[in-house]
């Protein structure tokens, strides 16, 4: 009998479990998760974590200087994929400049130096 008791209450606990955790999954749009999906993708071309351009407490707050600088380069890049860029072939992505560090290292060549 104790057997039975102890696993209705667990059945009724893991289906209360995946319920709540598909109702929360449903607040999300398919734009949140494209969202995080291209955020996951940055930091890892760039190697920071969340925090190097975002506040934990409020991650859509843009005081942080790398945030701005972050939002400029996302421009950048979504120029370059654009029809007016390169159509997305190759498709440009951060790591194309920072090849996984967060400040790129570049040099200048060609003409401009020869002054």
């Amino acid at each position: 009998m104790a057997t039975k008791v102890a696993l209705t209450i667990f059945f009724v606990l893991a289906v209360d479990l995946v319920t709540s955790q598909t109702l929360l999954a449903k607040t999300e749009t398919d734009a949140d998760i494209k969202m995080r999906e291209q955020m996951v993708k940055m930091s890892r071309d760039l190697g920071v974590t969340c925090v190097y351009c975002h506040n934990p407490e409020n991650f859509k707050e843009s005081k942080n200087k790398n945030f701005a600088v972050a939002a400029q380069h996302m421009k950048i890049t979504k120029l370059l994929n654009s029809d007016k860029g390169f159509g997305g072939k190759p498709e440009v992505t951060c790591f194309v400049c920072h090849q996984g560090k967060a400040k790129f290292e570049y040099e200048l060549s060609g003409p401009s130096q020869l002054k």
